[in-house]
């Protein structure tokens, strides 16, 4: 009996000592308390105006007041470090920390993501979520890390692309010899040759003088960047094409990123993540508010219809496209099938 009570009462004073030992060394229930503060060189060539600068903006408030002001941002929006182009050889060469685009433009450091970009090659916004958020997107994302020092670490919807033309376009005969402004990316042009069209390559900021100027007669950009930008007063006509579906992505520079405390990393997705579908459906949901702006203010818009004779046109690209890159291509092609 003696020796019940004795381990009883040894248990009873082990239990206050621990308690007590536990209150003297408060566990730390922020990890950001003792962290180094982190400032992040953040920047993209996205006009101002369009809904991508609004994901970005919430998610680097989000960041930041979750850290308690531990991570922040030297913030380069709307191309005041450069191009598109430039920003991703920053990012690349580590001048930029991390920035959002328009990940078709990757193709000359990973030719792999133009196969999201091939024409007509998603049927819709839902075999494109598949798609980005499934094994075509990991696949490109991997082999964007294994030939350009940079991680795709997320991906997000930027629109439906259609065209601003200086006439009325409805069929593939309407579209014959119609000079247009290319982004500069292999599978845009691709894309516009195949739609019998004459594209030119040029930056994006050079687009609206030069559809002024006549240099151009047509451009394409998703809805809202067409109407934001305010390509249809000098157009008059907006084709529904939806030739290929635009993306944002979030990227960062692989040393950059692989430096970050762990928390850091998964604070900063984490927010994103929460952020992600409600401004994917913000972006569905507001092609067709552009649609009725543009006809209220007299732009004309219509309908693609030889878009199922267009298609016969480019599955067979598809197969080309991905034979002629190698890599991981034809993967990713058969991957993004399989999802249809």
């Amino acid at each position: 009996m003696k020796k019940t009570v004795s381990l009883i009462l040894c248990i009873a004073l082990l239990a206050v000592l621990t308690s007590a030992c536990a209150a003297a060394r408060p566990v730390d229930a922020d990890p950001f308390a003792s962290m180094e503060p982190i400032k992040i060189k953040y920047a993209h060539a996205i006009p101002e105006g369009e809904l991508m600068n609004y994901i970005i903006e919430d998610w680097m408030a989000a960041v930041t007041e979750r850290s308690g002001g531990r991570i922040t941002f030297d913030y380069y929006p709307a191309g005041q470090l450069g191009t598109f182009v430039e920003i991703i050889e920053q990012v690349d060469l580590g001048a930029v920390d991390m920035s959002s685009g328009e990940p078709s433009l990757y193709e000359p450091w990973c030719p792999e993501v133009s196969m999201l970009y091939a024409p007509l090659i998603c049927d819709g916004y839902d075999h494109l979520g598949r798609c980005i958020y499934g094994k075509p997107g990991a696949l490109i994302a991997e082999a964007m890390s294994e030939k350009n020092n940079t991680y795709i670490l997320r991906w997000v919807y930027s629109g439906a692309r259609v065209i601003a033309s200086v006439r009325p376009l409805r069929t593939l005969a309407d579209m014959k010899d119609l000079i247009i402004r290319s982004p500069e990316s292999q599978v845009y042009i691709d894309t516009f040759t195949l739609l019998g069209m004459s594209p030119t390559p040029m930056a994006m900021s050079d687009m609206y003088k030069a559809i002024q100027q006549g240099v151009v007669e047509a451009c394409e950009c998703p809805a809202q960047a067409l109407y934001e930008g305010g390509y249809h007063t000098i157009t008059g006509n907006i084709c529904k094409t939806r030739h290929m579906y635009a993306l944002g992505t979030l990227s960062a520079n692989e040393a950059f990123w692989d430096g970050l405390p762990e928390a850091a990393r998964t604070l900063m997705l984490d927010a994103w993540d929460e952020l992600d579908d409600g401004f994917n459906q913000r972006v569905q949901a507001s092609e067709d508010d552009y649609y009725a702006k543009f006809q209220a203010e007299g732009t004309m818009v219509t309908e693609f219809e030889d878009r199922p004779a267009f298609k016969e046109i480019a599955e067979p690209y598809w197969s080309e496209k991905a034979a002629s890159i190698g890599g991981k291509a034809t993967e990713i092609l058969d991957a993004i099938n399989e999802l249809r």
